[in-house]
C-alpha cells in the first residue's frame, strides 16, 4: 500500500559511485531530485572511508535536505564511531553536524550480526 511518500535507497558504496561520476551540473540536479525525497535511506554507512569530494556534497545534499526530509543510516558502526569513516577536515565536521546529533533517533539491534567483525559491533574498528 502506498501512502503518497517518495523514498530513495543507496547502498554507501554506490551513491560514493554515483557522486564521483557526475560532474557539477549532474551533482546540482542529482542534489536537487534528492531534495524532493521525503524519505532518503543510506545503508551500509562506514564500509569503507569517504572521500572529500563526496564528503562536500553530502553535506550539500543534507543541508539542502534539512527540514523538508528525513534520512535514515544503516550501519554496523556504533554512534561514536561514524564520524571516523571521514577524514579530519571542517568539512567533516559540518556533515557531522548534519547527520548525527545527539537528538537523533538510535536502534541498536540485538543478537549476532551476519556481516562484520566483533570490532565493528562494538565500535572499536576505527580507534
Amino acid at each position: 500500500m502506498s501512502l503518497g511518500y517518495s523514498v530513495m535507497f543507496y547502498r554507501m558504496a554506490d551513491l560514493i559511485a554515483i557522486i564521483q561520476s557526475k560532474d557539477a551540473l549532474g551533482i546540482s540536479r542529482f542534489k536537487e531530485r534528492l531534495r524532493a525525497i521525503k524519505l532518503l535511506i543510506i545503508d551500509d554507512y562506514g564500509l569503507t572511508k569517504i572521500p572529500d569530494q563526496v564528503v562536500a556534497c553530502l553535506n550539500e545534499i543534507a543541508d539542502s535536505r534539512y527540514g523538508v526530509g528525513s534520512t535514515l543510516i544503516t550501519t554496523q558502526l556504533k554512534k561514536k564511531s561514524l564520524i571516523s569513516v571521514i577524514d579530519e577536515s571542517p568539512i567533516r565536521d559540518a556533515l557531522a553536524d548534519r547527520l548525527f546529533r545527539d537528538t537523533d533517533l538510535e536502534i541498536t539491534l540485538k543478537g549476532n550480526s551476519w556481516r562484520g567483525s566483533v570490532e565493528e559491533l562494538i565500535g572499536d574498528c576505527y580507534q
